[in-house]
């Protein structure tokens, strides 16, 4: 008799945590939604900084020794982190892009990181129109840490880069909470990654 009262015990003991921790996660969902909630509504064409002609790529002047390259082309992403997370508008033409109906959804800004670092070598950037959206240095909607353009590509890389970084942007649910994950311009594993390497 008494170890099935401590059986009993244990059993409402074990329930209880589980259902303090689900009212917990339920509570942070809340509490996330609930914060969404305060937040204007941005139109899917007003999350892109224009294209700037004038933005200077990493290439070789005319006087620098001319260096047998390596082209490589890779694909996937080594890391990513969500930047933001905001009600993006998507009016028939963005909405058709992620296979959805028009409307208001939940959106993150994501930014994909790849390895390119490689000891000995210089890293080159090259066309790459199958990546995510190239980021920018203007601010677009006040923040510099989610600037990007409609261009295809990846941030210019630094002297001995040793990440290459683009954007995705991941419909998460619509406003009611369904589930969606829908990428735009392509999905982290289908990212394409095109650049050049010469040794040093």
């Amino acid at each position: 008799m008494f170890k099935q009262l401590i059986g009993i015990a244990f059993a409402s003991v074990v329930l209880f945590s589980c259902s303090s921790d689900i009212e917990e996660q339920d509570s942070q969902n809340c509490s996330s939604q609930e914060s969404l909630n305060d937040t204007p509504v941005i139109d899917y064409e007003d999350l892109f900084s224009p294209s700037s002609p004038s933005s200077v790529s990493r290439t070789r002047a005319a006087n620098d020794v001319i260096v047998d390259d390596e082209m490589i082309i890779v694909y996937g992403c080594d890391r990513s982190e969500v930047k933001k997370n905001a009600k993006i508008a998507l009016d028939s033409a963005s909405a058709s892009k992620f296979g959805l109906p028009q409307g208001v959804y939940v959106v993150e800004y994501v930014l994909c990181y790849k390895n390119v670092y490689k000891a000995g070598y210089d890293i080159w950037s090259e066309k790459s129109e199958n990546c995510g959206y190239k980021p920018s240095s203007d601010f677009v909607l006040g923040n510099s840490n989610i600037a990007m353009t409609k261009e295809r590509g990846y941030e210019e890389p630094a002297s001995n880069a040793k990440e290459l970084k683009t954007f995705l942007l991941h419909v998460v649910s619509d406003l009611s909470g369904r589930r969606l994950d829908k990428y735009d311009p392509c999905t982290p594993n289908n990212i394409e990654w095109i650049y050049s390497i010469s040794a040093q």
